[in-house]
């Protein structure tokens, strides 16, 4: 049964991506609604909750597991997806396009793990977001090896948003 929200606040969109989009536009413009979603999900939880705060019997829940699916890889591949098109957009093109896109995804993954367990899971991936874009520009234009600079790049990322989320 999927999280109630207010009555003024429009359902979540079943469809993954739709759904993702509207989550991502709660957590960023209209925080009320995302605090009554993650309410939703299970009323123990606080809209700030981290990672690990997560129960066994909650991490089993298809409302909790679509959420850290749309969280964790529906948005990744987003910002990977939005990267790429304003790499092509610069004339960026070849394996300096894969490269920046791959340093996107691998930025908001890890960034977005390290600050959900180190602080919270909206703090972990709204400071990962942008974070992912610009990572994925700087690894394309840099000609840095994506996977890693990905990794040292969501690592700060998220360890600097835990931090300032705390």
């Amino acid at each position: 049964m999927p999280p109630q929200i207010s009555p003024d606040t429009p359902a979540l969109q079943r469809h993954l991506l739709w759904g993702s989009l509207q989550l991502l536009g709660w957590l960023v413009c209209y925080p009320s609604a995302w605090c009554q979603y993650v309410a939703g999900l299970d009323v123990r939880l606080r809209p700030d909750f981290p990672l690990p705060a997560l129960r066994p019997a909650q991490w089993r829940r298809p409302e909790v597991q679509r959420f850290l699916l749309i969280g964790y890889i529906v948005w990744p591949l987003l910002m990977g997806t939005l990267t790429g098109l304003l790499l092509l957009g610069w004339g960026v093109a070849g394996i300096d396009l894969v490269s920046g896109m791959a340093a996107s995804v691998m930025v908001l993954v890890t960034g977005a793990i390290v600050g959900s367990i180190v602080a919270s899971v909206a703090a972990g991936l709204a400071t990962t977001l942008v974070g992912s874009v610009v990572g994925g520009m700087l690894s394309a234009s840099s000609g840095y090896d994506a996977l890693a600079f990905g990794i040292l790049c969501g690592l700060g990322f998220g360890i600097m948003g835990g931090w300032r989320a705390a």
